[in-house]
């Protein structure tokens, strides 16, 4: 997919996010997340990285939370400069609800010792956010700066089981085709309502 269509396709599901209430969103996104607390896919899974949602993402604190208070391992990002993050591991909501917000308005693990995914590794389901999404071949793009392509990469390479990939979308980010490149990981599952 060349830029200028990946800008486009950004630009358009952008305005179609901005055109749903919040009330609508909140509802809606508290539907998707119940699909996954109820998937075959969480319910095994012992570990799960999961990201911090933006106010247009579906969000994921329903998530988290039966995480924690199940017992399951959960790594949330942290962008450690321009092009890389890091998952680490977070240990309760109150210590989510004490982590700075970082340049993107999104909470952010402070600078500390905690637990790295990558020293870790092991993990059974990544839930990655996206802008767009095409069912047709389990295709995602993102915002473009590339730092969950270039994590999901890392994961392949380092890993010894490569866990489940899925992401959580509004049917507005739902697009009929969604061209991809030769570096896109494809989702193993997309969540939408």
């Amino acid at each position: 997919m060349n830029v200028l269509a990946k800008v486009k396709t950004r630009n358009l599901v952008k305005k179609k996010l901005r055109a749903i209430p919040n009330h609508i969103k909140h509802t809606r996104g508290i539907h998707i997340q119940n699909l996954v607390l109820n998937s075959e896919v969480y319910s095994k899974a012992q570990s799960i990285a999961i990201y911090l949602n933006l106010p247009s993402e579906v969000p994921t604190q329903l998530i988290i939370q039966d995480s924690l208070v199940k017992g399951k391992t959960v790594y949330v990002p942290k962008v450690l400069d321009g092009e890389n993050m890091k998952f680490v591991q977070v240990f309760s909501q109150d210590d989510i609800d004490s982590f700075p917000v970082n340049k993107w308005n999104i909470s952010e693990p402070p600078d500390d010792d905690r637990p790295d995914l990558l020293n870790v590794r092991l993990l059974d389901l990544i839930i990655v956010p996206g802008l767009a999404f095409s069912l047709e071949n389990e295709s995602r793009l993102g915002r473009g700066k590339g730092y969950y392509d270039r994590y999901l990469h890392l994961i392949q390479t380092n890993f010894d089981k490569v866990p489940a990939i899925v992401s959580l979308a509004f049917s507005e980010q739902i697009i009929d085709a969604l061209p991809i490149d030769s570096h896109d990981i494809p989702m193993d599952m997309i969540f939408h309502d």
